[in-house]
């Protein structure tokens, strides 16, 4: 969830932040407020240039294929017709580079709620020369599927995502977000390489995904392809910014690959249920090798292996 704050509520906050009914609060607010208004007088005293500010951030974004790489994510989502699509944009790494380039603006973002289901963060900015600011608001889910809560170590993971994302959005509601996207550009074309980097910069990600147990036979399935040696410049930059999705947690890796995957396995599991209530009425061994054959894929599933035996046996104590 998201939630604008416009410039003049600033002072609001400082009210309810600062109050005044008491010597020590009042000092606090003067001291803040003192602290602010230097800020925003130094930033007009010393003005920024966009067109420098442009330049900084694209000459770090681009530095190397590393930082280039970090600087978006992507993440495979489905339409309203089921059909696979690709969402992608600017990550929080290129929202540090650019707030850093730009100059003259005040940022962060903090953790203002935790009902123990949802956790949300709140992420602000404020362009010291304009005296525009903006806040935005994200929440995070911190339940597993059974209703459970995270434990201790997950839920300041969560808070952490969201404070990141929080911070990115209002970022990104300061900085124009076309100069972000021009950047965003130019550093996917730095992080795919060409052809004759493509082989490496493929295998390296491909081993990320399968160093955390994902199957090549899952990563071809979100990017729509046979096999791994499909992946061309294209489906490179989408990958990679997957990769970056999960380094930076806009999602976890149970978040990108899980959905299809679960699907897949809940029709397996009705399948081999199916399987094994059809083995229990075949009457020769014929017919039970004929299912055993033409199930492949199930012969690794223990309880599809143990019926097969099972009713081999039946089939050999009703002979005798």
């Amino acid at each position: 969830m998201e939630k604008n704050t416009e410039a003049t509520e600033l002072k609001e906050a400082q009210k309810g932040l600062f109050p005044t009914d008491s010597a020590n609060a009042t000092s606090l607010y003067l001291m803040t407020k003192a602290e602010i208004d230097t800020k925003i007088a130094t930033a007009k005293a010393f003005p920024r240039s966009p067109a420098q500010s442009f330049e900084r951030a694209l000459s770090l974004a681009i530095m190397n294929e590393s930082v280039a790489a970090s600087c978006g994510y992507a993440l495979p989502r489905k339409d309203k017709d089921g059909n696979p699509v690709i969402i992608s944009g600017p990550s929080i790494r290129l929202a540090e580079i650019v707030s850093a380039s730009w100059g003259n603006i005040q940022f962060g973002a903090r953790v203002i709620s935790n009902n123990g289901k949802v956790i949300t963060a709140q992420g602000f900015c404020h362009d010291l020369e304009t005296n525009t600011s903006a806040s935005k608001e994200v929440q995070v889910r911190i339940t597993y599927k059974d209703g459970k809560t995270y434990n201790d170590d997950m839920q300041a993971l969560a808070g952490n995502n969201a404070c990141s994302k929080a911070l990115r959005n209002a970022i990104f509601s300061i900085v124009p977000l076309a100069l972000v996207l021009e950047i965003l550009e130019k550093t996917k074309q730095v992080a795919r390489g060409s052809e004759k980097t493509l082989d490496a910069r493929r295998k390296d990600a491909v081993k990320f995904f399968t160093e955390q147990k994902i199957s090549e036979k899952q990563i071809c399935a979100v990017l729509g392809i046979k096999k791994v040696a499909d992946i061309d410049l294209d489906k490179l930059g989408i990958l990679i910014g997957m990769v970056t999705a999960a380094k930076t947690g806009e999602q976890t890796l149970k978040q990108i690959f899980d959905a299809e995957e679960e699907k897949k396995t809940a029709g397996g599991a009705k399948q081999i249920k199916d399987l094994i209530v059809e083995m229990s009425g075949v009457k020769t061994k014929a017919e039970l090798n004929k299912i055993w054959d033409e199930n492949k894929p199930y012969h690794k599933d223990k309880s599809f292996s143990d019926a097969f035996d099972i009713n081999e046996a039946r089939i050999e104590t009703s002979k005798t």
